[in-house]
């Protein structure tokens, strides 16, 4: 019967595990792995193959996170550059868009969109 693992060496394995996730082996593979090398049962490499996907999930959201938050920034640096330049409708459009990006209304819904404020301001 093989020791318990300190946490050091649970790290290790999960970190193993994540590796073995992205270079697709199956759930099978990695118990069989994990109970050839760490002498574990089928239901412990389990909770390691969740765990690492845990944090696979953990570190999409916070990708993802950032790559919002580059977008809305992108846009602002945009809308600032369009109003010094006095072009209002690229700063609308760019308006539109961050709203759009955050869900601040429905693109489907025209009362929102500069659709409507081209045909309404087109008099003006």
């Amino acid at each position: 019967m093989a020791a318990k693992a300190d946490q050091a060496e649970i790290e290790k394995r999960i970190n193993t595990v994540y590796s073995l996730i992205l270079d697709c082996y199956s759930t099978n593979n990695i118990c069989r792995y994990a109970s050839e090398k760490w002498g574990i049962s089928s239901r412990q490499a389990e909770r390691l193959i969740k765990e690492a996907r845990d944090r696979m999930i953990k570190i999409a959201s916070i990708d993802n996170e950032q790559a919002f938050a580059e977008e809305v920034e992108a846009r602002r640096q945009l809308i600032k550059i369009a109003l010094a330049e006095k072009r209002l409708q690229t700063a609308l459009n760019a308006m539109d868009s961050r709203a759009k990006l955050r869900g601040l209304f429905n693109k489907e819904d025209p009362q929102n969109s500069t659709e409507v404020i081209n045909i309404v301001g087109s008099d003006s």
